[in-house]
């Protein structure tokens, strides 16, 4: 089917909806952390775009994402506005990554959000607007370095056969090292090999965290392969992971599991 254009899609929609802002499929997939919660609450504007901040139910990981208005991003009012996840994946379920897709608020109903593609016009009642799912993370990073997101998510894989978490652990002599619980004192306990992480900072100091491997892994899930992703760490705040896709960027802090002395993973 050919594409469907967003002049067409504006017009179909309009003597329903107000519109409010136009993307392509894979934009708004990137733009819904669904591992995080069920409701999320999108600050709209035409001159900045959409930046927003999501914390999970647990306070264990938040992710901080701006997409600015330019190329396969278009708004059209401003307007504060809030989804459901699990309703927008039903209903651009069958959209191409590709395909534009329209969304809007009810003219006669401003709890209806209105979704279009190709020949599609469908609409929901959305949940009520939260505040408190759009705090920005204040925490500056020490120690930076970068990775491919392939590579990493390789890592993950391995290191989920031994268990539900993992050590990072990164100095000036091993470089970067994941190890998992069965992987201490094994040959190739390296499954990250420090070959092939870039440095930014100098002069950096010694750092080992433990984080969840199930919050790590639904994170890189909504991540490209060919990403690079920058890596903030510090033993006693929240890992930062932060990748800059071409139209934005998109920041996700998980917080460190607490050790203790007796932990197996210690050095």
């Amino acid at each position: 089917m050919a594409e469907t254009s967003k002049d067409t899609l504006i017009e179909r929609m309009s003597s329903r909806a107000v519109p409010l802002f136009l993307m392509r499929k894979y934009v708004l997939k990137r733009l819904l952390p669904y591992h995080l919660l069920e409701d999320v609450t999108l600050d709209i504007s035409k001159e900045r775009g959409i930046d927003y901040t999501v914390v999970d139910p647990a306070h264990v990981s938040t992710r901080r994402i701006k997409v600015k208005p330019v190329g396969d991003f278009e708004v059209l009012e401003d307007r504060k506005i809030a989804l459901e996840l699990d309703v927008v994946y039903e209903l651009i379920n069958h959209a191409q990554d590709q395909d534009w897709i329209l969304v809007g608020i009810g003219r006669e109903d401003p709890s209806l959000l209105w979704f279009a593609y190709k020949d599609v016009i469908r609409f929901r009642k959305m949940p009520a607007l939260d505040a408190d799912l759009t705090r920005p993370p204040t925490i500056e990073f020490e120690v930076v370095i970068s990775v491919s997101v392939a590579d990493l998510r390789y890592a993950v894989f391995e290191l989920e056969k031994t268990g539900g978490h993992c050590v990072i652990y990164i100095n000036d002599g091993d470089g970067l090292v994941l190890e998992g619980p069965g992987t201490v004192g094994v040959e190739g306990t390296e499954v990250y090999p420090s070959f092939n992480v870039t440095y930014h900072k100098h002069n950096f100091y010694s750092v080992r965290t433990i984080l969840s491997l199930d919050y790590l892994r639904e994170y890189l899930k909504s991540l490209h392969d060919t990403e690079t992703l920058y890596i903030h760490l510090r033993s006693d705040y929240p890992v930062g992971f932060e990748t800059h896709p071409y139209l934005g960027d998109d920041t996700y802090l998980q917080a460190p599991r607490i050790e203790d002395s007796a932990h197996p993973f210690k050095r």
